[in-house]
Parts: C-alpha cells; structure tokens; sequence
C-alpha cells in the first residue's frame, strides 16, 4: 500500500444533526455526517458538512466536495456541498 492523491469528491453515506454544543468553536446546529470518497467505496470519514447555513438540506447521497479548515497550525478537512 502507498498514498494516492484523492479528488475530493464524495457523497454523504449518514449523517446527524448536531444541537449540543460539543466542542469549543463549533457553533450548533451543525451537521456531523459519514462521507464515502468517491474513489473507494466503502472508505467513510467522519466529518462536519459546512455550507450556506441550512442544515435542513442535508440527504442521504448528497455529492461534497473537500475543504479544509485551519485550527491554529493544523488543518481539518470538511466538506461542502
């Protein structure tokens, strides 16, 4: 096994809407959701899906696209759609 690069690109696999504070900076509601990559079905990361704000647009299927968020000197990868 070796690295490949990726496009970015998936679908949402699952997801949940969020309206407890969890953790410091993230504002609820937000959407947690399991996105599969494209180029690996069956590949599924845990992330936070971000966008115009209206977590009611959320679906199973959904394609996202990879963006990534700076914490300090880290960054994150979320998705939009």
């Amino acid at each position: 096994m070796q690295p490949e690069p990726v496009s970015g690109k998936g679908n949402v696999w699952s997801w949940t809407i969020t309206r407890h504070r969890l953790s410091p900076g993230m504002e609820p509601p937000y959407v947690i959701a399991l996105v599969e990559l494209v180029e690996q079905p069956c590949l599924r990361l845990i992330t936070a899906v971000v966008g115009d704000g209206d977590t009611a647009n959320i679906a199973i299927g959904m394609p996202v696209s990879v963006a990534f968020e700076r914490t300090g000197d880290i960054y994150i990868p979320i998705f939009v759609p």
